[in-house]
Parts: C-alpha cells; structure tokens; sequence
C-alpha cells in the first residue's frame, strides 16, 4: 500500500484533493506520453460516462476510446475486426494498447469464461496491441488465480492488480469517484513501464 493511499484511508490528508494532486502530477510528469492511444474494454467498472478511463483521458495522459458497457460479460466480448495497433497495417485512427477489465458480470452469474478470457487476450496479442488485462477484486482468489494463470500463457501480457478497497465503492463493487482517481494514477504509472512502439 503506497503512502498516499495510507494518507488517504488514515484521513492524514483531504481525501479528494490528495487523490486530486497525485493524478496532476503523475499526468504532468508522463506528458511526453500524450501520444499513446488506448482503447478499454469493460463492463461498468470502466463505464464511458465516469470511470478510471475516462479519468485517464480528460487528464490529458492519453487520448482514450471506451468501449466498455454496463452488464457486459467476457463471454460477449468481441472485438471489432478493424482493430489493430500493428505499426505496419494502415488506420486512420491507430491504438497502442488495449486494456481489458472483464470478467465480473461473468463471476456473479456463475458462466464459465475461461476459453473467452484466453480468446479475448490471445486477438488482442495477434493484432500487435500492447494488453492490459486487470483481474477481479480482491476476494475472488479463485478467480484471480484463473487470469493469473491464462495470462501468464501469454508472454508481453500485463497482468494488472488495480487499488481496491471495498469501503470506497458505493454498493460492494462500483467504486466512488475516489477510488477511480486512485485507479488512473496507478494504470498510469503501470502504462509509463512500457514504452510505446515506434
């Protein structure tokens, strides 16, 4: 747990204002990487109307397109087939990373999404995306032992493990505006340890 999340839940700091700052500055200090262009697939924990993502883009990081939809499974997913972050296949609109954050519609309505995680990474790969895939919040060890081990089958995967701290949600899942402050800052600093393609 990092010091300014320490800050944050020991209340040592104004809690907005202190999630606020971190953003800033992470933002302010990564501004060479404005050109990285993501596009997000999730559920309504990446919702487009408010969410980490959406954060992530209005802080000037990256230029960001979301996809994600509410009650949307991993079993649903299908990627468009323009899709493609591979330097030599001509778009007008090219991304570099595609970050994943599925899977919890599927948990708690108990469908099995195993082969569709692995499908979702391995397209993802194939097109020359650099990929993200977050794993289910803490508390679902069975489950986040399963994307462990199906991303771990596929080598330059990022395996994400997002801030969670079921206190800042407003019903057990959703997060509150905090915690999805404090998720942009951490996806940012994970996104500046790979540096983009040329």
């Amino acid at each position: 747990m990092n010091t300014l999340y320490k800050s944050i839940r020991n209340n040592t700091m104004k809690p907005i204002l202190a999630v606020a700052l971190s953003l800033f500055f992470v933002a302010q200090a990564y501004a060479s990487s404005t050109d990285r262009k993501i596009f997000v697939f999730g559920d309504s924990l990446s919702a487009p109307y408010f969410s980490w993502a959406e954060v992530i883009d209005q802080a000037n990081y990256a230029q960001v397109h979301n996809y994600s939809r509410g009650g949307l499974k991993m079993v649903d997913l299908t990627f468009p087939n323009w899709l493609a972050c591979d330097m030599n296949i001509p778009r007008p609109w090219k991304p570099d990373t595609v970050i994943l954050w599925l899977g919890t519609n599927d948990i708690y309505n108990k469908v099995d999404y195993e082969d569709a995680l692995r499908a979702a990474v391995a397209s993802s790969m194939a097109q020359g995306c650099m990929t993200y895939v977050v794993m289910p919040q803490e508390g679902l060890d069975e489950h986040r032992e399963l994307f462990t081990e199906v991303v771990g089958d596929f080598p330059g995967a990022v395996l994400v493990d997002m801030p969670w701290d079921k206190t800042l949600t407003v019903d057990g899942i959703h997060q509150t505006q905090m915690l999805h402050w404090i998720q942009a800052a951490h996806m940012i600093k994970l996104l500046e340890l790979t540096p983009l393609k040329k």
